[in-house]
């Protein structure tokens, strides 16, 4: 089902931008971005919580409308690329009734939809479509760094179903001048058994998928129009798989190994292929899940599930080899799912916990890598099943801008 954007909901997004950019008239302390939790608790829709960082303690507050709802149990939360300063190719949020904005996408795992939301510089949400991905149960999306294309893994592709078990599918959604996706996949492309993490390098030429039954990594070559062409080979990825990450210059991809309680560093070679870092794999606490490489391509954390901490780990800037900081770990809330950084200044790291449904911030050492936990932290949904994590900068304030 596609839902257009209407006259009113125009209206009301202009009132939430002028919002957002009064909010610092009064005092030093101002919102620099906001944080958007999934929780897949509800039935038949899960929601999204909204969530107000603050510029001086990175403490969320809920924001004025603080829940929306989504599809039946979202899974994955992205965000379209912000305002980049200092770079050579100048990255500008969508457009809507002449007014810049930033999009969200949610991926709902239990009716296999997408759902795109318009962020107001206040953080309020506003739904602009629903569509349905082309496989079965998707799991995981990513958007390209020039805010082109929109990548959603599918645990099954069309035909197949946990009752008849096949290989999954990665759907290609062409994002629209206004953020929108279309009502069908611009391009699909088979992916191997059972996927569970995607991303795509930042130069977008690349994009790996985990697929977690055939413990392999897939790499696709994209030529410019939303294609996939698999290369010739699968890459060996330890025994289970979880999520996958890129760093922001394009030359290292990390992957999670959730049985083994390991990270794989991945070399990325001209032309796409993938070679395991020297020294590797490397250690984790126990049932790593998420993972993220902070926005300067310092720092990489991962959310482990069974030990209840996030892990912090230092990124050789030759070899891209993680080495774990001191302390190694800081304590999170029961379950920790993914993990986001706040990218209008990179400070701030939070963490979903699935368990008891909060969310764990802390403040990132941009010289040490070391997590210091926040004042308040965790802080509550009002539910529990918080399965995933998104952070944005507001309309007002440039995001991190890393160059090779």
């Amino acid at each position: 089902m596609k839902f257009r954007l209407t006259g009113r909901i125009a209206l009301a997004l202009l009132v939430s931008l002028a919002v957002g950019l009064g909010i610092s008239a009064c005092g030093s302390s101002f919102t620099i971005g906001f944080v958007y939790a999934l929780s897949a608790r509800n039935t038949p829709a899960g929601q999204v919580f909204a969530y107000k960082i603050d510029s001086d303690s990175g403490a969320l507050t809920f924001t004025k409308d603080k829940v929306y709802p989504a599809g039946q149990l979202p899974v994955a939360a992205v965000v379209s690329p912000g305002q980049e300063t200092g770079a050579s190719n100048i990255i500008t949020p969508y457009k809507i009734s002449g007014s810049s904005v930033q999009m969200l996408y949610v991926v709902n795992n239990g009716d296999n939809t997408i759902i795109n939301y318009a962020i107001g510089s206040d953080g309020k949400l506003f739904p602009q479509h629903t569509v349905n991905t082309a496989g079965t149960s998707p799991v995981a999306a990513a958007v390209d760094k020039a805010g082109k294309f929109l990548y959603v893994a599918d645990t099954f592709a069309p035909g197949f179903s946990s009752s008849l078990p096949g290989p999954g599918q990665i759907d290609v959604f062409a994002i629209g001048p206004d953020g929108s996706i279309p009502t069908t996949p611009t391009a699909t492309v088979t992916a191997g058994l059972t996927p569970t993490g995607i991303t795509v390098l930042p130069n977008g030429a690349f994009v790996y998928v985990v697929q977690q039954g055939t413990q392999t990594i897939g790499a696709y070559s994209a030529d410019g129009s939303g294609a996939l062409t698999p290369l010739a080979t699968n890459i060996h990825a330890g025994i289970q798989p979880f999520a996958i990450a890129a760093d922001p210059t394009g030359r290292f991809v990390y992957v999670t190994d959730s049985i083994q309680n390991l990270i794989l560093g991945y070399v990325v070679q001209t032309a796409g292929d993938l070679v395991p870092m020297i020294n590797g794999p490397f250690r984790t606490d126990l049932r790593p899940r998420g993972l993220v490489v902070d926005p300067r391509g310092k720092f990489l954390y991962t959310a482990n599930f069974n030990a209840n901490n996030v892990g912090a780990y230092a990124i050789d800037q030759t070899t891209g080899n993680p080495t774990a900081v001191t302390p190694s770990s800081n304590s999170t809330g029961a379950g920790p799912t993914c993990v986001a950084i706040e990218p209008a200044t990179g400070r701030f790291v939070y963490i979903s916990n699935f368990i008891d449904g909060t969310i764990t911030g802390a403040k990132l050492n941009n010289l040490t890598g070391v997590l210091v936990p926040l004042q308040n932290s965790p802080y509550g949904t009002g539910t529990i099943d918080t399965t995933c994590v998104a952070a944005v900068a507001s309309g007002s304030h440039a995001v991190q801008n890393v160059l090779p």
